[in-house]
């Protein structure tokens, strides 16, 4: 009976498989959100400034995808819930770098310095909205969301849907819509 003791139990099993299973649901996730990641770098990205560095913009935005789901994963208080990045902030995004662009353009700054403001104003204010996330969730003050008028959250989602259906549109054709 000496054997018998080192034949794992069930119980010893379930951590191992649900670690394997959580393991193969992210990696099922990257792989369907990485197309999704690519076109939202286009979308930020749809300066033509932005042009010459779009594969490594392209990256970036894979990689802070990623460190995103790392985050909701290690910090999610739901075991059960997977986390990507949603298209709710193209629209402030996508905005902020063409403001970038066109004050640097309009200062003659360098190319270089331009891309750098860019990333840093898009970086901070994506940073400082995660910050005020977490402090909402902290004081319990995500209920007030339900006295947004429903019209209010309705016509916000509809624009998000436009505004994508506008930037898909202006990327297949390659004209400015």
């Amino acid at each position: 009976m000496a054997g018998y003791d080192s034949v794992p139990t069930n119980e010893q099993q379930k951590p191992k498989q649900s670690t394997i299973l959580a393991c193969v649901y992210g990696l099922v996730a990257s792989l369907m959100c990485a197309p999704v990641m690519m076109s939202f770098a286009s979308i930020i990205f749809a300066d033509p400034f932005f042009s010459e560095y779009s594969p490594e913009l392209v990256k970036l935005v894979l990689f802070s995808s990623a460190v995103h789901q790392l985050c909701y994963v290690k910090w999610s208080t739901m075991p059960f819930a997977v986390g990507q990045v949603q298209d709710a902030g193209l629209i402030f995004l996508s905005s902020m770098a063409r403001f970038v662009v066109s004050d640097g353009l309009q200062h003659d700054d360098h190319h270089d310095a331009t891309m750098a403001a860019a990333l840093w104003t898009l970086g901070l204010a994506t940073a400082l909205l995660g910050v005020m996330l977490i402090v909402i969730g902290r004081l319990r003050l995500a209920s007030l969301a339900q006295y947004l008028p429903v019209p209010v959250v309705g016509g916000y989602l509809a624009y998000i849907g436009f505004y994508c259906g506008q930037a898909g549109l202006a990327m297949m054709s390659g004209v400015e819509v």
